[in-house]
């Protein structure tokens, strides 16, 4: 798979990047070709903010929140507070009602970006609306519940009975599955929904999430209760194809894989876990006071005694070759195939990607503390500029990428090509 490979690189400005007017963390779209974030609004009769997007402004508010693109990255929605309320902005346009409140962690662009959802309050009751419709009046929301199916199928959980603050006093959880009641869960005999867990598979056919009953936590899939357990993982991981699934358990201090309903190794903690694309192998990290160390499909790779990365991982799409990130003393490096590549004072935790046809494994890497690198099959491509947080390497084709960089307060594409020798 690794080639010695010529690199030629392309710089494009996309615009300015002033660090004085900006409010929040900026965001990045999908395709790592757009940057938007919050600055302030300058001028005495124009207080407030307003969101910058490759170097266009949007429309001016007293506050704006929830920055989010859409997954095929042509749309952005933002939560905006005016004068008597909160409204939903997309693509620059008022899409709602003024509401007294709206949840966090949404508004939510569905898999197709073809629908966008959020949770709104007004008077002293929450609603669901999709599409600039309501949805069932409820006393709150569980929190992080509300996802979107692949065919755009909506499901979050909410509260019926009183609340106070977050602290639920009594009342149902009823879990709603495309404008249907499909479960309910009574405070009243300890039974709950986890929060952040409710999930579809691929194929849209099945939902799956996190219960309590009793202090017992466990899992639902397709409204059937897995074995219940003292704690379970936020994340239910589905394998592509829907067939499969794992999340990680907690039981009497000790952590373990629940791969397809069948308790793997025991170990002192779990973190991140994923299937391949072709749905044949699972790997995932676990850790003991002695290290770190990636089990794949059920055997235990190498243990490194500073760790395993804990967003640096993946497989290729043809699914036969496999990624992550270490830490050895002050070293930080990739792993691919179980052959150490170059080591690095650090390597930003999502940059990993692989090309379309597998032959190309790209990450950025920082070295000496100080200067970053992009490393293409464990060759360097120098720069002296650094990756904008929350960027990623998107392929155009095999041999071309992309990605957004910074260099002295400026915003810049950079293509590359890997040219094979």
């Amino acid at each position: 798979m690794i080639n010695m490979a010529n690199l030629e690189r392309k710089l494009t400005e996309i615009c300015n990047l002033d660090l004085d007017s900006i409010c929040e963390t900026p965001i990045v779209s999908p395709d790592s070709k757009k940057i938007a974030y919050p600055i302030k609004s300058t001028g005495w009769f124009s207080p407030g903010r307003k969101v910058f997007i490759n170097g266009h402004t949007h429309e001016n508010y007293q506050g704006v929140s929830g920055l989010v693109f859409s997954p095929d990255s042509q749309h952005i929605a933002y939560v905006a507070m005016k004068k008597h309320g909160m409204i939903v902005v997309r693509d620059n346009k008022e899409i709602s009602d003024e509401y007294e409140d709206i949840s966090r962690s949404t508004p939510i662009f569905s898999p197709d970006s073809q629908h966008l959802a959020f949770g709104a309050k007004r008077g002293n009751k929450w609603f669901a609306v999709k599409d600039g419709i309501e949805e069932i009046p409820h006393n709150g929301f569980v929190a992080g519940s509300m996802t979107f199916s692949p065919d755009s199928k909506l499901a979050y959980g909410y509260f019926e009975g009183q609340l106070i603050g977050r602290l639920q006093i009594g009342g149902k959880t009823i879990v709603m599955d495309d404008g249907n009641k499909i479960a309910e869960y009574d405070k009243g005999r300890g039974e709950s929904l986890v929060e952040k867990s409710v999930l579809y598979s691929p194929d849209s056919k099945t939902l799956a999430y996190g219960a309590v009953r009793n202090g017992k936590h466990f899992v639902v899939i397709d409204g059937k209760e897995e074995k219940p357990h003292d704690k379970i993982s936020e994340k239910i991981c589905f394998s592509p194809d829907s067939k499969r699934y794992g999340y990680a358990t907690i039981d009497n201090g000790i952590w373990s894989m629940i791969l397809d309903g069948k308790k793997d190794k025991e170990y002192q903690g779990i973190g991140w876990h994923l299937f391949s694309p072709d749905s044949k192998s699972f790997a995932y990290h676990a850790f003991d006071n002695s290290g770190g160390l990636v089990i794949f499909n059920g055997k235990e790779k190498r243990k490194y005694p500073g760790g395993i990365l804990s967003q640096f991982y993946g497989f290729s799409p043809d699914s036969k070759h496999f990624a992550y990130g270490v830490e050895r003393g002050y070293d930080q490096f990739a792993v691919l195939d179980d052959i150490e590549h170059k080591k690095y004072s650090g390597i930003p935790q999502i940059s990993l990607s692989f090309s379309p046809d597998s032959k190309h494994l790209v990450y950025a890497a920082n070295k000496n503390n100080r200067s970053m690198t992009i490393v293409v099959n464990n060759n360097e491509l120098d720069t002296d500029i650094n990756l904008v947080l929350g960027a990623s390497f998107v392929f155009d084709s095999p041999d071309k990428f992309h990605t957004l960089v910074i260099s002295k307060n400026k915003i810049y594409r950079l293509d590359v090509e890997v040219m094979s020798r």
